[in-house]
């Protein structure tokens, strides 16, 4: 269940994938980085208008978020995101000590079962 906090986030998410993706013909998902109570990164998903399988939302909101910190370590940051997440983004996050990933909906293929 998401606390107040998580569920203003995933509001976030949700509206990337609105304002974002739905706007140019991209399937609506969409994905924020919350680090200390701030959102310091944001994606949506852009297969299709950038022509490349690895411009899923998660991947595009974590660059994000370490262009913006000057580090690939994300730690202690959480991902929201408005779908389950494929292998590829769950192993994105392996990588990012104490790093959380919530989502809002599960897809029937190409997921994983996630803990935090």
């Amino acid at each position: 269940m998401f606390s107040d906090e998580d569920s203003r986030y995933m509001l976030e998410a949700i509206e990337e994938a609105k304002g974002g993706a739905a706007e140019v013909g991209e399937v609506p998902i969409g994905a924020v980085v919350v680090c200390n109570g701030e959102i310091i990164g944001r994606g949506s998903n852009r297969k299709n208008t950038g022509k490349s399988a690895l411009k899923h939302a998660e991947i595009i909101a974590i660059e994000d978020a370490s262009s913006k910190i000057g580090d690939w370590r994300l730690d202690e940051c959480s991902l929201y995101v408005t779908l389950e997440p494929c292998l590829m983004c769950a192993g994105g996050r392996s990588f990012m000590l104490g790093f959380a990933m919530l989502f809002s909906e599960r897809q029937s293929q190409n997921s994983v079962e996630l803990s935090h």
